[in-house]
């Protein structure tokens, strides 16, 4: 087919950032035509029987399109290029190797996007935004304008604005090359602006996101406040926290209060079937989701714990599940999946499982182990053999958190505990004492509520008979059913009434250091107490009672194994007690 055709016979140059139809806009007045349909058709005009659908002005992908515009406006395909909506291909697809390349007859190759592309992230001509101060200044569409995800002029340090105020209704390219509405005959460049002059994230955010846009690079002064990416991985991001953030039912729930000098009221609206979103409601998204990525990893760190906040407050009204997480111990509880909901399930499982999203996995599973208990069942194991290199770090809690995941004083849980269950770790300020998750998970099991008499004759450091005297004396309580172990019953206590017993003894406990008992004389261990004390018709469990009380002082050395049968009592509290009786 012969494309030869002659040159316009008044061309001008592309204005900063233009868009390729504002600029053929401009040159269909520039030459008088009645139409820009006669320049378009022009353009576009193919053989009578070719079957290749027509290309498209906004995202031209034949070499012939451009071939043709370069006959007529005399500019070069690069330029041409820079005109079209393929200039954000790079940025809106990545990895690298995902992106698709526009092959030109001249012989330039230029990344495009991929075929069946979904431009939810791109304003088109029927449904424009743009700032009415620049408007005023010159009337054409700049590409910086195009992207959802710019919603902020920098230079006027306003939101841009997609609708007429006169009559609410959206704006074509062809009314802002006019500078009027073309429904209602609204001047455009007087429409009023919300100011972000004082909103110093907001502006960062836009700052940040447009220069990804414009030159598919990061600003030199923010790289320091970014992660070690490349733009489009950093806006792929972005670009996911933002869905993650629609998927909220109170969509407003974590974005910015206060940003703005004012807030309009109207937020997404329909058009031609589509859910369009305004300049404001985008700012207030994309502003929100960049707070992911300030303050590396902090800033990530925050938002997490904001999105979990906001999904498990709203469980009720938008989510159909049976677990939901909560905060204990200092940890929280329940599935990774219900904490996080589309951001788990979508973007860690899904969309950052490529190797350029490798550091934000690395984030997440270190905020996993340093925040979660990981008690659903098998996701302690399942993480760990997926994360071997911080898998020791996810088996082992500290004591006190454990103890308030299991409602007992870090006391009672440490004399609970076996050795090889607990480990000690020394650092310059104090020692932390960690213990085995998967034993704290076997305590608050139902099967695992159960003390056998032997077990709790261990645990306490008596003998048989006091155990059963303790049950007698409903201080402890026995199992209503017992089980049959190798022939024999076992005789089996509730581990919370066990448990419960020991701390209240505890609380009537003080330590000392042996070196500092001068004279064994003015002291009795429980032996000597219990028959002293039957003088007066008073037994063990007496002891007990007045200690659970607060009638009686116990005392305990300092770095020994916790047992009753370590307990001393002051030879002199106990001739009170004798006298009182």
């Amino acid at each position: 087919m012969n494309i030869a055709l002659q040159p316009l016979l008044n061309r001008t140059e592309l204005l900063p950032d233009e868009s390729l139809p504002s600029f053929l806009r401009r040159l269909t007045e520039l030459n008088l035509y009645e139409s820009h349909i006669i320049l378009r058709d022009l353009i576009l005009e193919e053989l009578k029987d070719s079957k290749t659908p027509r290309d498209n002005l906004e995202l031209p992908t034949k070499s012939t399109t451009y071939e043709k515009l370069t006959a007529l406006t005399g500019l070069d395909a690069s330029s041409l290029y820079m005109a079209t909506l393929h200039r954000f291909a790079l940025i809106l697809t990545p990895p690298p190797e995902s992106v698709s390349y526009l092959q030109l007859s001249s012989g330039h190759t230029f990344p495009g996007f991929p075929k069946g592309y979904i431009r939810k992230l791109l304003r088109f001509q029927k449904t424009v935004q743009f700032c009415p101060q620049c408007l005023k200044e010159k009337a054409y569409y700049t590409l910086r304008w195009s992207p959802i995800a710019i919603s902020a002029c920098l230079r006027h340090q306003c939101i841009l604005v997609d609708r007429c105020q006169g009559c609410n209704h959206s704006i074509s390219l062809v009314d802002l090359i006019n500078k009027t509405c073309n429904k209602c005959k609204l001047n455009l460049t007087q429409t009023e602006t919300i100011s972000i002059a004082n909103d110093k994230l907001g502006l960062l955010a836009q700052n940040v996101i447009q220069s990804w846009f414009m030159t598919n690079a990061t600003p030199t002064f923010a790289s320091s406040m970014l992660p070690n990416a490349t733009g489009a991985v950093l806006y792929k991001i972005i670009e996911d926290l933002r869905s993650s953030l629609e998927k909220i039912g109170n969509r407003y729930g974590l974005y910015l209060q206060g940003s703005c000098e004012k807030e309009p009221m109207a937020l997404s609206y329909n058009f031609e079937g589509n859910e369009v979103m305004t300049p404001y409601e985008s700012y207030q998204l994309y502003t929100t989701a960049f707070k992911g990525l300030i303050d590396w990893p902090h800033g990530f760190y925050n938002f997490l714990d904001d999105y979990r906040h906001q999904i498990v407050s709203h469980q009720d009204l938008n989510y159909n599940k049976l677990h939901y997480s909560s905060q204990k111990g200092g940890l929280i509880t329940g599935a990774i999946r219900d904490s996080f909901d589309y951001l788990y399930t979508n973007c860690i499982c899904q969309f950052w499982l490529h190797k350029d999203f490798e550091f934000i996995q690395k984030t997440f599973n270190f905020y996993i182990a340093d925040n979660y208990w990981l008690d659903y069942p098998g996701e302690l194991v399942s993480f760990c053999k997926k994360h071997p290199d911080i898998a020791e770090k996810c088996q082992w809690v500290d004591l006190h958190a454990a103890a308030q995941f299991l409602e007992m004083s870090p006391n009672t849980l440490e004399i609970l505990l076996e050795n090889e269950q607990v480990k000690h770790i020394t650092s310059a300020k104090d020692t932390v004492t960690l213990v085995k998750k998967k034993t704290v998970f076997s305590f608050s099991q139902t099967n695992s509520q159960l003390m056998p008499l032997g077990r709790v004759v261990r645990f306490l450091g008596i003998k048989e008979s006091v155990v059963k005297d303790l049950a007698g004396a409903g201080l402890i309580e026995r199992a209503y059913n017992t089980r049959r172990q190798k022939h024999m019953i076992c005789e089996e206590y509730t581990l919370t009434s066990v448990t419960e017993f020991l701390e209240k003894i505890l609380q009537a406990t003080k330590y000392y250091d042996p070196d500092e008992i001068a004279d064994r004389a003015n002291w009795l261990d429980l032996l000597e107490t219990t028959h002293l004390l039957s003088s007066v018709k008073l037994n063990m469990i007496t002891i007990f009672i007045r200690l659970m009380s607060g009638q009686l002082w116990a005392y305990h050395a300092q770095n020994q194994r916790y047992r009753l049968s370590n307990l001393l009592f002051k030879f002199v509290d106990i001739e009170t007690l004798i006298d009182s009786e």
